[in-house]
C-alpha cells in the first residue's frame, strides 16, 4: 500500500473527522433529533465535496 497522501486532503479529513464527532456529540449531549442531526451530516457532507 504505497500510495501518495495530498497533506491538503489529509487535512480536510481530520477536519471532518472531528466536526463529525461534534455532530455525534451533539446527537448525544444535547439530544438533537435524528432529521436535525441528518440535516448537519449533509451540509457537513457537501462542505466537503464541494469542488
Amino acid at each position: 500500500m504505497n500510495e501518495k497522501i495530498d497533506i491538503s486532503t489529509r487535512q480536510g479529513k481530520y477536519i471532518y473527522d472531528g466536526e463529525l464527532m461534534l455532530l455525534i456529540q451533539k446527537l448525544y449531549v444535547n439530544k438533537i433529533s435524528l432529521s436535525a442531526f441528518k440535516d448537519e451530516a449533509k451540509k457537513l457532507n457537501d462542505r466537503l465535496y464541494q469542488t
